[in-house]
């Protein structure tokens, strides 16, 4: 699947013309090659065609893994890329990666005047949210659960 694709399948995006309103690029990485590094300001938003990428934390001097990628999905550092401040995180190839991507700067320009943008853009943004906020409960009922079974 492309993001074409991903866009044309997607009820909650309505598709006005056949063309995307923003360039998309394909970049390819190499198994466990580092796709956005710690401390290096994101500038892409990455749709995985083919692959797994993984993204890290590094915590008092341990690797922590904070998600996994697969094909069909979005990825990027996304608090570096909205903020467009250096990456906590760290993103890298689990195996062979094909990707498409868009650029940030596209991304903002193309805000300003298209619809199907800022439509993909708040989807994008609102399965980031509701993924964020299972963990979070999933982790503080999971948490409560083993405090009361160590009392």
């Amino acid at each position: 699947m492309s993001i074409k694709q991903f866009i044309i399948e997607n009820p909650n995006i309505i598709v006005d013309s056949d063309s995307l309103p923003f360039p998309v690029n394909k970049k390819s990485f190499k198994k466990n090659e580092i796709v956005t590094g710690m401390g290096q300001t994101e500038s892409k938003v990455y749709f995985i065609i083919h692959g797994i990428a993984e993204i890290d934390i590094f915590k008092d001097g341990d690797n922590r893994i904070i998600d996994f990628y697969f094909p069909n999905s979005f990825f990027c550092a996304l608090t570096s890329f909205l903020l467009q401040k250096p990456s906590e995180a760290e993103i890298i190839a689990l195996t062979d990666l094909e990707v498409e991507y868009l650029d940030h700067n596209d991304v903002q320009q193309v805000y300003k005047t298209s619809l199907l943008a800022n439509q993909l853009g708040r989807h994008l943004i609102e399965q980031a949210y509701l993924v964020k906020f299972q963990r979070e409960k999933d982790f503080l009922t999971r948490r409560r659960t083993f405090a009361i079974w160590n009392l």
